[in-house]
């Protein structure tokens, strides 16, 4: 049970269990994680895409990433732990305009 609990993939929304979504470049949205986990034992980091201008950690919950590109992005988590592979969470499309 507890090694399953360690193994959860964590979930990413841009809110409310939104998993598209679709924004003019240079406006600023935020990413949540809506899967609990420990942080004293992982790192919480979003994945970095070349056309990100800005991610800026709020919380090991919350990000806020701006792209500066027209084009569509997949937007992933990465959760890091000492001696153990890194769990990805889901995936999350962004269409930039």
């Amino acid at each position: 049970m507890i090694t399953q609990l360690k193994n959860v993939v964590p979930n990413i929304s841009f809110g409310f269990g939104i998993t598209n979504m679709t924004i003019p470049a240079y406006e600023p949205f935020t990413v949540w994680v809506d899967t609990l986990y420990n942080q004293k034992e992982y790192v919480a980091q979003l994945q970095r895409v070349p056309d990100i201008k800005i991610v800026r950690k709020i919380s090991d919950y919350q990000f806020e990433v701006i792209f500066r590109s027209p084009g569509t992005y997949d937007v992933q988590l990465t959760l890091t732990r000492k001696n153990s592979k890194p769990i990805m969470s889901n995936i999350l499309t962004l269409t930039v305009i």
